[in-house]
């Protein structure tokens, strides 16, 4: 990521962040209709961008990609940094950057569903 005139390294992009091209190998997936590319724990969704060049009559549409919380319903294998437990009805959740995570188990592992805010 372009941070403060030089780039860095984050294993997390922060949602709301914009970027002319995906990490290596993303996972699309479609999460209630929308398509997310998903690197790491990390949710992009493409926004096209259509410029026309001075000299072309027809425009050309290239994509950026923006960053986006995790969608409700995502899987994810692992919690973001920072996730702290919150009980509620004697259930726990793990919340991040004001996402909701519940636990659950797929075969022998232990995955996270992205759910809407525990009332």
């Amino acid at each position: 990521m372009y941070l403060d005139d030089r780039w860095v390294y984050v294993e997390t992009v922060p949602a709301g962040v914009t970027v002319v091209s995906l990490p290596e190998n993303p996972e699309r997936v479609v999460i209630n209709g929308e398509v997310y590319y998903r690197s790491g724990s990390t949710f992009y969704v493409e926004k096209p961008v259509v410029q026309k060049p001075k000299d072309a009559e027809v425009a050309i549409a290239p994509a950026e990609y923006r960053s986006v919380k995790p969608p409700i319903g995502a899987m994810v294998d692992s919690l973001p940094e920072g996730a702290a437990p919150k009980k509620k009805n004697s259930v726990t959740y793990y919340r991040a950057d004001d996402v909701y995570y519940l636990p659950i188990h797929v075969g022998e592992a232990e995955k996270y569903v992205v759910v809407a805010k525990p009332d």
